[in-house]
């Protein structure tokens, strides 16, 4: 990221001087911000909302509205206002103004807020107008009550070191497209653009926006920003702009009966990019310097914290890239359905992965962690419940073997995955470092003939990511796993021969084939323990071979 001159915003934002230095990070690793131009969203009108997203104007008392003062399951909602009697107009201009006012003034249990009405949130290249969302907030969805987003590089909603969030039947639209590059030339800010060439606004977002809202609203101060660029975590610029940006020291926060789709599910180009984002953040009331220790650290968690007790139920994604990505404590995510996934691509379905392949490989659910640092902020405790991935995977694949972009990419410490459902046409899953792993009752198909065109990806893989890789107390049982191509082209169940390999256990572990024609199928493993078999069906040849210790 250049140097960004603060002293013009200085008077909106009342932030210090300096420059953008922020380490990027991302979901794989590997993204790089293209200098390639491309097209922006058309700057909106002014926003009223502060810039720091914390102090936009108090509501009217007004409490009249359209929705019926009672949750679905027949209680009464608890000092119910609506957002149609809240200043949205609902009819189509930019209402990010009024909805951030409200959602504002909700927070610390002031009401519950109905949302009533379709609202639009023209937030764009806008990087002050993400919603953040605070403690103690309740938000409802009623009737014809909705949010169309366009937000490209920044969050549309922002949860960070904040408490206790009730988040219910939501209805989320969002219709914009992201340039191949991950390049937009500038951002919005205060109503005026600003050009900032081979950029986007996700590191100003970052720098100003999200460092601004953790000095006045969390006490986290940044002395040395003005002379070291020592500002908030700047995590990626596709993981920025992810819909629902929780980080920090989030805890207890349920979202429920949500509904969040692409408005154009039949052009992948105009998917969402990115659903989730769980990321670590600065713990409140701390300065933090050029001495605070990085985040890999094994002192980290003194400093930093992972989102804590997300629940996710009742989850409904269609038209999306990356689903949940990031790193969790104690989450459950349960009752997922998922359609229509894919890559990033252009609106003619090519420049896959973005250009020079910098979208991170997707994944519906990518839950990683820092393997070498604190053991306090490894994901650890997660649940995965009942989850459907029903598709189509459409687009194509990436050009020379650009990436894995299977269902499920997960390491974690004493986590569970139960009931498990893909049809992804790139596989199935990649186990990162583990302990304490136990997946059961999966049924997976996908198509090697489609993921392996430029290079032998397994449809089940075990790529680990620590150093040493860790596999210890890893358990797989009642699984199945299909490979939907006439003839496979790479063996489907990746090696495994970690060193760390300890007490692996596989129970009913079956793999079908429909033709195999390079001998031996079995990959070669270590670590399993006794009793452990998968076996491998390959169904042309009317054979079967077994893996076993």
């Amino acid at each position: 990221m250049s140097h960004f001159v603060r002293a013009s915003l200085t008077a909106l934002l009342g932030a210090s001087l300096g420059c953008s230095s922020a380490a990027p990070s991302t979901a794989d690793g590997e993204e790089t911000d293209a200098a390639t131009p491309a097209q922006a969203v058309t700057p909106g009108a002014t926003s009223s909302v502060t810039a720091d997203g914390g102090e936009a104007a108090s509501p009217s008392s007004a409490d009249a509205g359209t929705g019926t003062g009672v949750a679905d399951g027949g209680a009464p909602l608890v000092n119910p206002k609506y957002l149609s009697a809240l200043g949205a107009r609902c009819d189509g201009s930019d209402d990010s103004a009024a909805v951030a006012a409200a959602v504002t003034g909700a927070r610390n249990a002031a009401y519950t807020l109905v949302v009533d009405c379709p609202a639009t949130l023209d937030i764009g290249l806008n990087i002050d107008r993400s919603i953040f969302i605070d403690n103690g907030t309740t938000v409802v969805f009623q009737g014809t009550g909705k949010f169309t987003i366009n937000n490209l590089f920044e969050p549309a909603f922002v949860i960070a070191d904040t408490s206790d969030v009730t988040l219910t039947n939501w209805n989320v639209e969002w219709n914009n497209s992201m340039p191949v590059s991950l390049n937009t030339d500038g951002y919005s800010l205060g109503g005026t653009y600003h050009s900032t060439p081979g950029e986007n606004g996700s590191g100003f977002f970052s720098d100003e926006i999200l460092t601004g809202w953790l000095e006045k609203n969390r006490n986290v101060t940044f002395p040395d920003g003005p002379t070291h660029g020592k500002w908030a975590l700047w995590v990626g610029s596709v993981n920025v702009g992810a819909i629902f940006f929780i980080v920090g020291d989030t805890k207890n926060v349920q979202i429920s009966g949500l509904d969040l789709h692409s408005a154009n599910p039949a052009q992948p180009s105009a998917y969402i990019p990115f659903g989730f984002m769980f990321g670590l953040q600065y713990r409140s009331n701390q300065a933090v310097t050029t001495a605070t220790p990085a985040p890999t650290a094994t002192n980290a968690s003194q400093f930093y914290a992972a989102p804590t007790g997300l629940t996710f139920d009742h989850v409904a994604l269609d038209g999306i890239i990356m689903g949940f990505q990031g790193n969790t404590i104690d989450s459950t995510f349960s009752n997922i359905t998922v359609e229509h996934v894919s890559d990033l691509q252009d609106a003619d379905g090519g420049t896959i992965g973005g250009v020079g392949q910098n979208f991170p490989p997707p994944h519906l659910f990518y839950l990683n962690y820092e393997y070498g640092g604190d053991p306090a902020l490894f994901n650890s405790g997660i649940k995965i419940e009942n989850v459907d991935e029903v598709g189509p995977r459409l687009g194509g694949v990436r050009p020379g073997g650009g990436g894995y972009a299977d269902s499920l990419k997960l390491g974690c410490v004493s986590c569970s995955v139960n009931g498990y459902t893909t049809n992804r046409k790139d596989g199935f899953m990649d186990v990162l470092d583990s302990d304490g792993l136990t997946v059961t009752n999966v049924t997976a198909s996908y198509d090697s003939s489609f993921v392996d065109q430029y290079e032998d990806w397994p449809g089940w893989r075990w790529p680990g990511g620590g150093s040493p890789v860790v596999f210890k107390n890893v358990s797989f049982s009642n699984v199945t796993l299909t490979d939907l191509a006439a003839t496979t082209v790479a063996g489907p169940l990746g090696n495994n021969t970690a060193a760390g390999n300890e007490n692996l256990t596989m129970t009913n572990v079956n793999i079908v084939v429909q033709s195999w024609t390079q001998g031996k199928i079995t990959p070669t493993w270590t670590g399993l323990s006794a009793g452990s078999e998968v076996t491998f069906t390959l169904k042309k040849q009317g054979t079967t071979q077994v893996l076993k210790p």
